[in-house]
């Protein structure tokens, strides 16, 4: 049986373990005996949430790209990158507005710039933008069709993968609740935010329902929403 001393053995088999031994590795830290599981499993829980967000974005800027005609590829691409950049990044807007100057020319190179802005890039959203456009741009268009379909089918699958993870953790979280462990006043703000982002399953909803407070209304009545 697991104990304390094993939190750091469990953290790295996680890593580089497949997909079976992170699920096997959650488990375990839900009743492992060491307040260090649950911080490892709250920030897993943070960056899953982080992560489909970040997928949620890549699946709604590929829909949109995958409905254009071909002429309209590019203006859709700089209308994204500079929306999101813009209102992520406010350092970046010179380098967008460049970027919307250069494409708008018939022989306009907006390449420079696109190279600016991965200094800002994080994500798997952002690296697709900027991927994009330098494809456009180079006027490799087979290659950006290919890119498109890809990661559709790429990003399906990982949305997927991260909604069957958050149930993991939040099962494991409400596990540690019951074991005494953590306490449910901590359970609460860890899965809100997963809760509004619509991240987890029916794993996620059962464990969110078994520690929910009877004084909280309003997340009932969102949680109900999907239900």
């Amino acid at each position: 049986m697991a104990g304390p001393g094993d939190l750091g053995p469990l953290a790295e088999a996680y890593e580089n373990g497949d997909a079976l031994t992170q699920r096997f590795v959650i488990r375990i830290m839900g009743s492992l005996e060491d307040q260090g599981a649950s911080v490892w499993l709250m920030l897993l829980a943070a960056t899953a949430r982080e992560d489909f967000l970040d997928h949620q974005l890549l699946q709604e800027g590929v829909n949109r790209l995958q409905k254009l005609q071909r002429a309209s590829v590019q203006p859709e691409l700089v209308k994204q990158t500079t929306a999101h950049f813009g209102t992520r990044y406010p350092d970046s807007r010179e380098f967008l507005t460049a970027l919307q100057k250069a494409a708008a020319q018939e022989e306009g190179n907006y390449l420079p710039m696109v190279e600016a802005l991965r200094a800002w890039a994080k994500g798997a959203f952002e690296s697709f933008l900027l991927d994009a456009l330098t494809l456009v741009g180079e006027g490799k268009l087979a290659r950006y069709s290919a890119l498109v379909s890809d990661t559709a089918q790429a990003t399906e699958a990982r949305l997927a993968h991260l909604g069957a993870l958050v149930d993991q953790v939040a099962e494991a979280l409400a596990f540690r609740v019951d074991c005494s462990l953590l306490d449910k006043e901590e359970l609460l703000p860890v899965l809100t935010p997963l809760l509004l982002s619509r991240a987890g399953g029916d794993g996620f909803i059962t464990a969110f329902l078994r520690h929910l407070p009877v004084t909280e209304q309003g997340l009932l009545d969102e949680l109900l929403k999907d239900i």
